[in-house]
């Protein structure tokens, strides 16, 4: 055993993303605005369900533009904002979540097969479905702001299963489980001084944000 030793190893990993999207925007009169995307996604990473359809809706409301807000100069701009949609993740898995994987040893000079991972061929896209709406505002020149509502809900999520080693194996990946992130954002910015070389803002921002784990 001394002098049977293992030989140097390298290895090559690979994945592929296929997508096609396409894009819509509409205006109207600078006073409404919508936006609608879809997306058709495959991964390799998967083996059942390589293809995911996602996209999203948006919508706002540039109410500064309308015409019953000309004649008063406290706020100089108002705009109301929505929008949902749903997104894949596959990132975080690996190379070959869907496959068994082996390794090639060296045992007692001879080729040895060892198993490594096991494979779960019915791995699908993590998927989060996301609502948010908002307002963005600025008072005169002295002050922007902003605030968003979201919520978001992510299902199918990827985990590692512990499962019995009398299996052969001990860690399995699965979909399985709903997360629910919620939470509001604001952001203030305040322009306190502004000359023509130099100018002091003052800005806050921040977010209270709920998380659950809805089902396991």
């Amino acid at each position: 055993n001394a002098i049977v030793t293992n030989p140097s190893s390298s290895s090559t990993d690979k994945s592929s993303l296929e997508s096609y999207f396409g894009q819509v925007n509409y205006d109207f009169n600078k006073k409404y605005f919508l936006s609608g995307t879809v997306r058709r996604d495959g991964s390799s990473k998967f083996i059942n369900n390589k293809w995911g359809t996602f996209g999203s809706l948006g919508a706002s409301w540039v109410i500064s533009n309308e015409a019953f807000m000309q004649n008063q100069k406290v706020v100089s701009s108002l705009k109301l904002k929505t929008s949902y949609g749903i997104i894949g993740e596959q990132g975080g898995i690996g190379y070959y979540p869907g496959l068994d994987t082996f390794t090639v040893n060296n045992l007692n000079d001879q080729i040895s097969l060892s198993f490594k991972t096991k494979g779960n061929p019915d791995l699908t896209w993590e998927k989060s479905k996301m609502f948010q709406a908002g307002v963005e505002f600025s008072l005169g020149t002295y002050i922007d702001a902003s605030v968003d509502y979201y919520n978001k809900l992510t299902s199918d999520l990827i985990f590692d299963r512990r499962v019995g080693p009398s299996l052969g194996y001990a860690i399995l990946k699965v979909n399985d489980g709903v997360l629910e992130n919620q939470g509001v954002e604001f952001d203030i910015t305040s322009h306190i001084l502004k000359g023509k070389d130099y100018f002091v803002d003052f800005s806050v921002n921040g977010e209270i944000v709920k998380n659950s784990l809805k089902t396991m």
